[in-house]
């Protein structure tokens, strides 16, 4: 598929999905404590909502963000992988942190 008959397709197949979550939200976001798990969990959900709709309109987009993690995985070498960030910069690599 194009990326803009994927748009076109997640707008008829995800996009009603996510606003019935939206209205879900817009519910149940008054009735939970902001400072809980839940009400934190909430807020990340209603502050990722510009993303979302991103994601609807662009086809070339994903979901998450595995495509990057798993193109940054070589660089994750030796004990510390999986268990936390190393800095590749001085294995030859790119400077930046690589997990």
């Amino acid at each position: 598929m194009t990326g803009a008959e994927l748009a076109a397709y997640r707008q008829q197949h995800a996009g009603p999905v996510l606003v019935a979550f939206a209205d879900w939200l817009a519910v149940q976001r008054p009735r939970v404590l902001p400072k809980s798990a839940i009400g934190e969990a909430f807020t990340y959900a209603s502050n990722q909502w510009p993303t979302l709709g991103l994601y609807l309109a662009d086809g070339r987009l994903t979901i998450d963000n595995a495509p990057a993690e798993q193109a940054i995985r070589p660089f994750c070498v030796g004990p510390a992988a999986g268990t936390g960030c190393i800095w590749a910069g001085t294995a030859g690599y790119s400077p930046l942190p690589s997990c």
